[in-house]
């Protein structure tokens, strides 16, 4: 998905239907990731190539949802430090802070376990 090795951006789009449930879009592939596409399809672990789209826009989607919420996490511990709400640690708090994190875990796990 993107630009094909020859740099070009003429991609386009096409709708089925005016709610733009259903889109094409063409995209050129480099002859790379059309080897690829053609030796997944070929191994039976995808159908053709509009899954392998699919599933490569899928999991493209998800990692930008994950990076979003880092950077919106990112942002709220900014604005926490800004406004002077945090906690800082010496080497033995960070220690007792680590066995009590230790200790939840654990107590944690075998609640879970008795279950």
């Amino acid at each position: 998905m993107g630009m094909g090795s020859e740099g070009n951006r003429d991609e386009s789009l096409t709708c089925i239907d005016s709610t733009l449930r259903l889109c094409t879009m063409e995209v050129h592939l480099t002859v790379d990731q059309q080897a690829f596409i053609r030796q997944v399809v070929a191994s039976g672990r995808l159908s053709g190539a509009a899954e392998a789209v699919q599933e490569a826009f899928a999991l493209w989607e998800g990692r930008e949802r994950n990076r979003m919420d880092i950077l919106s996490a990112l942002d709220a511990a900014e604005s926490d430090i800004e406004a002077g709400q945090f906690t800082e640690y010496t080497g033995e708090s960070l220690e007792q802070l680590g066995a009590d994190l230790k200790r939840e875990a654990r107590a944690a796990r075998a609640a879970v376990i008795e279950r």
